[in-house]
């Protein structure tokens, strides 16, 4: 793994062959961390029901993890209406996924692994779980989720392109160069492909 660093100056964890990635307006961190394929693998989880819009839900899950000293990583909306939000840090890779089941009901589901996708971390997953529903709880009028700290993820390397996703500033998240100088190449939680602005810089190489 070759680290990537960003305009801030934090680092990105990426497949990259022997380049850093220098990011436009953003800056990502890190080794190992939230990684989509890792998230696909998880095993299925209760679902837990909140009886409020996707918005709010989506508020609550945000809130729950920053309440833990984690945050959403990465949020892809999905074709079915509703949102898959990855999360962890440097012991732990995780996702919670809403689906919208009426107007005003909405289901989460959470799942977590230990790093290196070898067990899955139960009591993590109830934490996040119970503590999702007791902030949604204490949700104002208001509340919805804060995307201040966020950068979009496109569908194609274009700025015109459709948005796909959004990833928090100084996340972990595993990219690669794309074919389009300037962009960098992501998979999403559902499997897809997608893209992030982003240069390459040689400044920053190191050995694996």
């Amino acid at each position: 793994m070759i680290p990537v660093l960003l305009a801030s100056g934090l680092i990105l964890s990426g497949c990259v062959a022997g380049a850093a990635v220098s990011a436009v307006g953003a800056a990502l961190s890190a080794v190992g961390g939230v990684v989509a394929e890792r998230a696909a693998r998880l095993a299925e989880s209760k679902k837990v029901s909140l009886p409020m819009k996707m918005d709010r839900a989506l508020a609550a899950v945000q809130r729950a993890l920053r309440a833990m000293d984690f945050d959403v990583d990465l949020l892809q909306p999905t074709k079915e209406g509703g949102y898959i939000a990855l999360f962890g840090n440097e012991k732990l890779d995780g996702s919670v996924t809403l689906e919208r089941v009426t107007p005003v009901l909405t289901t989460y589901k959470v799942k977590v692994l230990d790093a290196g996708g070898l067990s899955r971390n139960e009591a993590v997953e109830e934490a996040v779980t119970n503590l999702v529903r007791n902030q949604s709880k204490k949700l104002g009028k208001r509340a919805h989720f804060d995307f201040r700290d966020y950068n979009v993820i496109r569908k194609r390397p274009n700025r015109a392109s459709a948005r796909v996703g959004w990833f928090r500033i100084g996340s972990r998240l595993r990219v690669r160069p794309a074919t389009v100088p300037g962009w960098l190449q992501i998979e999403m939680p559902e499997g897809d492909k997608a893209f992030l602005k982003g240069k390459i810089s040689e400044t920053t190489r190191s050995h694996p």
